[in-house]
Parts: C-alpha cells; sequence; structure tokens
C-alpha cells in the first residue's frame, strides 16, 4: 500500500506506474493523478496556442504545420534532439557488465 501525495488516498502498488530507478519502483502519484496532470498540462498547451508536439508557439490549432505533416506520415510525436536520437536505445546500448 502506498500514498499519493497528490490526492491523499491510500492505493495498493498496482495503482501507481513503474519506475525503475525510484526507492519502490513506483511512481510518486497514482495513475488517476498522472492521467489528470497530463489533461491539464495538455489543456494549457492548447489554451496558450503552443504545439503539443514540439512545444513551439502555433497560429491555432493544436500541433504546428510541421508536425501535421509528421503526423500525417504517421511520424508523429515530438520533436528529438539531435543528439538523444544519436544515442543507442535498448539493453544493446548498454556496458558488458565487468567480469
Amino acid at each position: 500500500m502506498k500514498r499519493c501525495p497528490r490526492c491523499g488516498t491510500v492505493k495498493g502498488l498496482e495503482a501507481f506506474g513503474a519506475r525503475r530507478h525510484g526507492p519502490t519502483g513506483r511512481k510518486s502519484w497514482c495513475r488517476d493523478c498522472e492521467a489528470s496532470a497530463q489533461r491539464e498540462r495538455y489543456r494549457h498547451l492548447v489554451d496558450r496556442r503552443v504545439c503539443v508536439d514540439c512545444r513551439t508557439a502555433t497560429p491555432g490549432g493544436v500541433v504546428c504545420p510541421p508536425c501535421a505533416v509528421r503526423r500525417a506520415e504517421g511520424r508523429c510525436g515530438r520533436r528529438v534532439p539531435a543528439a538523444a536520437a544519436a544515442r543507442p536505445q535498448g539493453l544493446e546500448a548498454r556496458p558488458a557488465p565487468p567480469p
């Protein structure tokens, strides 16, 4: 059992998302609070007329024209900085443990 600091309710560990590097292996906020916060962030971006994918100002709508093209091509998601894109991904990216 774990208490969510945002809503104050005590819930089972399965109600919290996984976090590999945390002391309990779980996020501090419950899934319901995480989802609520994500909806609030999304609404805040839309109200400020900021693209929800790349966070740049957009004259209207939810996504800027370059991101709209990427979405139409099936390449949606946030833009990844070049340094992060160059990093290897997955388990094969980790160095081998010392013998």
